[in-house]
């Protein structure tokens, strides 16, 4: 069995108290943006960790969000009358670079989850719990290519994520199925990509039975 050793570098950087209860953090541009329980992002400041604004994006909690170049997109919860919570049949957008909210992206079926395209920089991908795929670009959010991944009855989709690479997105259900979406000749998950190093596998024990001479 091989054996490796290796380095750990701890870096202390600071702890402070807040009084929010982060759910969610991304880093995107110059900037930590932190999702709060009630709806709101901290638009954070790396080097003090203080907000420097604060956007109230959902009435209810935030169930995802993504950060990449100069956006923010949000998906999130919101009370209606005689219904309860329910999710917002539109996905918010924030500008990292002006620091104020751009239009929504319309999602009927209820935005649950989104991520943002590591290569396309204003195009995300939003999928609802019911399966649907959206991909639009954030400056023509009325342009969009829809998809249906198959979920079966009595399931939804309960997290989304896509490669660095841009070329895979794999999508994982309540019943802990995940659903790999990309070209088979051309998914490529990191750009550049090594095989995986697994651990040696350990010898079986030779087992030894007696058997008893037939009677």
């Amino acid at each position: 069995m091989s054996h490796g050793s290796f380095d750990l570098e701890l870096l202390t950087l600071g702890q402070i108290q807040i009084q929010e209860n982060y759910t969610i953090m991304k880093k995107a541009g110059q900037f930590i943006c932190a999702a709060t329980n009630t709806g709101a992002v901290h638009i954070l400041d790396p080097s003090t960790l203080q907000p420097v604004k604060t956007w109230q994006a959902h009435l209810g909690w935030i169930n995802d969000m993504d950060a990449k170049f100069d956006y923010l997109v949000t998906c999130g919860w919101s009370p209606r009358q005689q219904h309860g919570y329910m999710l917002d049949p539109l996905a918010n957008v924030f500008s990292l670079k002006t620091l104020q909210p751009l239009p929504p992206i319309p999602f009927q079926p209820g935005a649950a989850f989104v991520r943002m395209h590591p290569r396309m920089s204003t195009t995300c991908i939003i999928a609802s719990q019911t399966g649907q795929l959206q991909v639009v670009d954030i400056h023509n959010p009325n342009t969009v290519n829809l998809k249906q991944a198959h979920v079966f009855e009595n399931t939804y989709l309960n997290w989304l994520e896509m490669a660095p690479s841009g070329e895979a997105l794999a999508l994982g259900n309540s019943m802990c199925q995940i659903h790999l979406w990309g070209s088979p000749t051309k998914m490529q998950f990191a750009e550049y990509s090594n095989p995986t190093s697994f651990a040696d596998a350990a010898p079986r024990p030779e087992t030894c039975l007696d058997w008893p001479p037939d009677r």
